[in-house]
Formats: structure tokens, sequence, C-alpha cells
């Protein structure tokens, strides 16, 4: 998921759609009941300057001293762990409350002068955080019919990740459709959107991605799209899927091993003869898809590149043949085909083929070599996010892992890595392991870390790691 991408953007953004000109002491508004709780109107040389007071004072200023990001200060994390104030809850709730008349995005109870800036988009990320469905109205009134043509890029994004965050499908499919309706130049929110109705087993993203794939100007989103179909089975959507293959071919191999047709298997092993001898990272999507239709040839190559081993190619036993020698296989142990394996494994479909490759992810997992940490830590991954619950209880652990790229790797699989779904799938799978045991070992990895990015990295893997779990109300 490409979670915060647009950071500047909103800033820009919402910095031109509060209309923070210089506004007169003497023409001040009368104050909202909302804006009188946390604003001191004041005269500053003739001009409206808001003073901060209560909640706002305490959001802006000590204890938390939050900045246009909620993840960087920590209200974020007080809100994903229960232990915000809900005088704080209120407050966000009250910034994020809009003209419901308008066109655009007016937040009726923020400062209209000189004051605190940006607190909008704190108050719309505190709100997802809270999991709270009440206040989901709030969230889809700024992307409303019409409102959301006009609120910006940032909004757009600001307000998709929320919902997805409050992790409720009833919260946030009505707002999503209306989200993908709109043809954007800034479209990565709806990888975000696609990906949480693939998880909700929802066909409303279909009839948006079937057009999408017709269509030039929607490239941005392809790649979400195909995934997508493939996730949902469309198979009549197929036609489109192979017209994408040549430019797409990763994440297209994804969508057929998902799709449920074996007449793509003939698409699969034809990619495989062409390329055989290639690379682990190009042939095992292909193996996956095509172990998903009960290839036993193509599993147990990939059970092969699982075990750290590139498997000999056809050329080359071909050529062994021929010279009457015995085939020679690289015995050599490279990490890098585990992590491949590992994490493309989380695509199979067929119980027999999971069950093997579950075997050979446990036997792999249980070889902790820091040098060769990729080697276990993927494979653990894996398994985590096949809800297995030994490996999730080590992967709990890794987390807080004394070795920095352990623990980060962990983190980032786990819901902190800024990406599309399918375009860092080696690193992240299926970016979450909904149980509490990790949002524990998150909060814990927040209190000890010092770097503040990786400290946001914390807060958006615990961020979808509450999301995954039972939201707070229905």
């Amino acid at each position: 998921m490409k979670l915060f991408s647009f950071a500047i953007a909103a800033t820009a953004a919402l910095a031109s759609s509060q209309g923070l000109a210089n506004i007169t002491f003497a023409n001040a508004p009368k104050q909202t009941e909302a804006q009188a709780k946390y604003f001191t109107w004041e005269n500053q040389a003739g001009g409206l300057h808001c003073a901060t007071k209560g909640k706002m004072a305490e959001l802006v200023g000590d204890p938390y001293k939050c900045y246009i990001k909620l993840d960087e200060c920590k209200a974020s994390l007080d809100t994903l762990t229960g232990k915000i104030a809900p005088e704080m809850v209120q407050l966000f709730a009250d910034l994020a409350e809009i003209d419901p008349a308008g066109t655009k995005a007016n937040f009726i109870n923020t400062c209209p002068g000189d004051g605190p800036a940006f607190v909008e988009s704190l108050a719309v990320r505190g709100l997802g955080y809270t999991r709270d469905t009440k206040h989901a109205k709030l969230l889809q009134n700024i992307v409303a019919g019409e409102r959301v043509k006009n609120i910006g890029p940032g909004w757009r994004s600001d307000v998709t990740e929320a919902l997805h965050f409050m992790g409720s499908k009833e919260a946030a499919e009505a707002s999503f459709k209306n989200l993908l309706s709109h043809t954007s130049q800034d479209p990565e929110y709806k990888d975000i959107i696609l990906w949480d109705f693939a998880r909700w087993n929802s066909d409303a993203g279909v009839e948006f991605c079937q057009a999408a794939l017709t269509d030039d100007a929607q490239k941005k989103t392809h790649d979400a799209c195909i995934l997508y179909l493939g996730k949902r089975k469309v198979t009549a959507a197929i036609p489109l899927l192979q017209r994408m293959f040549e430019k797409h071919e990763n994440v297209t191999l994804k969508a057929y091993g998902q799709m449920g047709d074996k007449a793509l298997l003939k698409d699969i092993k034809a990619f495989l003869d062409d390329k055989d001898g290639q690379p682990g990272r190009t042939r095992i999507p292909a193996l996956v898809a095509a172990a998903n239709y009960g290839d036993k040839e193509a599993l147990t190559e990939l059970l092969t590149w699982a075990s750290g081993k590139k498997p000999m190619s056809k050329k080359d036993k071909e050529k062994a043949a021929k010279a009457k020698k015995p085939a020679k296989p690289d015995d050599k142990v490279d990490q890098e085909f585990i992590m491949y394996a590992s994490m493309e494994s989380l695509l199979l479909t067929d119980k027999g083929a999971i069950d093997q490759m579950n075997k050979a992810l446990q036997a792999a997992a249980s070889k902790q070599d820091e040098k060769q940490w990729k080697g276990f830590l993927y494979p653990t991954v894996a398994l985590a996010q096949r809800g297995d619950t030994k490996a999730i209880a080590s992967l709990a652990e890794l987390i807080n892992h004394p070795k920095e790229d352990i623990r980060n790797a962990a983190v980032a699989a786990v819901g902190g890595r800024e990406a599309d779904e399918g375009e860092y799938w080696y690193f992240a799978g299926n970016g979450f392991v909904a149980d509490k045991r990790i949002a524990e070992a998150l909060e814990k990895y927040w209190t000890a870390e010092s770097k503040k990015e990786n400290k946001s990295r914390a807060i958006r893997a615990l961020g979808t790691t509450q999301a995954m779990l039972v939201p707070t109300a229905k």
C-alpha cells in the first residue's frame, strides 16, 4: 500500500483549500461552539490570531507537538492503543466537520486567520486510528458526491487512508466507490481501495478496473487492477489481462494464478519455457501460478528455489543428457531465492502445494543465521501471514530483534512499507498479520526506537495491524 505518498501534496492542497488569507480582527467571524472550545480570537496588529487552548493546545503544543502528520507525534500511538483522552477524540471529530452544503471541504471549526494550520489532516488521520465507525460519516462527507472532484489529491489520499485504517467495509465501501470514480492525476490512493476490496471479497471495483485496463490515462492503476481482478476471479477480464501480460508480466502471473481458470496454464507454461534458466525472481511467480493448477513439475522447481538452491534449466539438463554426463545442480544456498519463493508462496491456493511449501518454510525459518537473515525472516513472515501461530510468535520477537536490518524488515512486512500491493510483494506479501502479539511488538518497537522515520513506519504497521482486527464499533 502506498500510504502517505501525498504528504507534500497534501500540505500544499491544505494550504490552498483553507484560504488562509489575512483576516482582520474587526471582521472576524463569530466563533462556532467548537471553535470557542479550542481557540481564543486575538487582535494581532489588527489581524485575527487564533490562540490555542484546551485540547487544541495539547495537540499542537505540549505534550504532543503535532504538525502536519499525526504519525510523527505520540498522539498517533496513543490513539491506536486506546490511550488517547476522549476529549482529544472529540477534538478530532470537531476539526473534521465540514459544511455539508459546500462543494469543497470547507472545515467549519478550524482557525480562519493566523493560527495552527493542517490540523484537519491530523484529525482525519486520528479518526481513522480510533477505528470507531461512529465517526465514519465525518470522513465520508469530505469525499461525498461531486466534492470528491474538488478537494484535491491530498484529501482524497488522506480520507482513503483514514477509512482503510478504520477497518470497516460498511463504513468505507460507498466512499471508496466514489473515490474510484474520479479520474485523478495522482491515483495511488486507488491501490489502497482495491487492496481493501479484494480483502473484503467485494466486487465493487470490478467495473472500474475493467474500464481502467482499456484506458491509458488510468495506467497508474493497472498493476493494482490486474491483481484485484485476479483475486476476484473475474474470468471475463482474462482477455484484458492477456493484453497486459507483455508489459506487466509479474503482476499478471500473480493474477493468472488466482483466477481459477486452468486454460491459463498454457500461457503460464509458455512463459516458463521462454524464461528457461532465468533468475528466480522472474520464474517464481509463474511457478506459483502453475502449481495452483496442479503442475507438479512447477511445484518441484518452486520447492527447490525455496531451499535456496537454483534448479537446473531444461537446456542444461538436455546438454548433460546429450553429453551422457550426470546433471549437476548448483548446491550453493542463496538467501534471496528463499525470500522470493517464501513470499510468492503466499499466493498458492492449491492445498497440497501449500502443505508442501509450509514444510519447506518451516525448515528455512528454523535456520536462524543473522548473516543470512533473509533466509529465515521471510519464511517466518510468510508462515505468519498464513496464520501459523508459532511463526507469529517468532515474528513478534523479530520486530524487536537487536539487528536493525532484521527488525526494520519485519516491520515493513506487517504494514510499515510504503508500497502498492504487489509492487514489493517480495518484501511485504499480504502486508499484515492480524494478531495482537504483532500489535504489542510494534508498540514496544515504537517506544524503543529513536529515528523519526522508523517510528512513523511502526505507526503505519500498527495502524494496519489494528485495522485487520475487529473494529471497536460497527
